[in-house]
């Protein structure tokens, strides 16, 4: 689990999910004072630290400013390096916005490289879904948007508000957006192509 240092929506989310797994942590520069604020234990922090100071103890990794990567980039290179590959990016929206798509964009990047990551804030979890059928917990969230990723995408969508039937997602359109669940357990086939996925669930508590 990565602490970043964009907006945390929801504490009692995040405590929820490290309470249901088994996690190592490491923050990327201003993230590590998220992690403090939640009494985390960091394993790895690192980054530039061009607009916090960095932390006086701990297992740090200094970069410079001007490099190739963003330090959501670097924290995720150090993770699959140390062999993680379930990884989890905590307040990785919020902001600005160019880092918001920065970290979209690491979706594909830990997919290419053997990882499944998600983005989390408290509230709305990103992820990307492969070809297959994708179940969800219904009762979890009060929306769940797909669009396509990487181009075309063919889908279909069971026990949703808004079912689809072997319709095609393109970037263009928005169709898939805000649909609701309307059962217990509903379903995404993802026919062809990649889908970029977006849950909002029920919560807000701003840290």
């Amino acid at each position: 689990m990565i602490f970043l240092a964009g907006e945390l929506r929801d504490k009692g989310g995040v405590e929820e999910k490290m309470r249901g797994g088994s996690f190592d942590y490491y923050a990327a520069d201003g993230g590590y004072l998220l992690a403090d604020k939640l009494g985390v234990p960091l394993q790895r922090i690192l980054g530039d630290f061009d607009t916090v100071d960095p932390p006086k103890a701990g297992n740090v990794y200094r970069y410079p400013a001007e490099k190739d990567q963003t330090d959501s980039a670097l924290a995720l290179d150090h993770a699959i390096e140390d062999n993680y590959r379930d990884i989890w990016m905590i307040a990785p929206f919020g902001g600005r916005l160019d880092h918001t798509i920065a970290n979209l964009a690491l979706l594909e990047a830990a997919a290419e490289k053997g990882a499944e990551l998600k983005l989390y804030d408290g509230e709305n979890l990103a992820f990307l879904l492969g070809e297959g059928t994708h179940v969800f917990s219904g009762a979890r969230y009060r929306y769940i948007s797909f669009f396509s990723w990487g181009g075309k995408a063919l889908v279909s969508l069971r026990d949703f508000k808004y079912p689809l039937d072997h319709d095609l997602l393109e970037r263009r359109i928005p169709l898939g957006i805000s649909n609701e669940p309307a059962g217990e357990e509903p379903v995404i086939e993802v026919h062809s192509g990649r889908v970029l996925c977006i849950c909002i669930e029920n919560k807000r508590e701003v840290l």
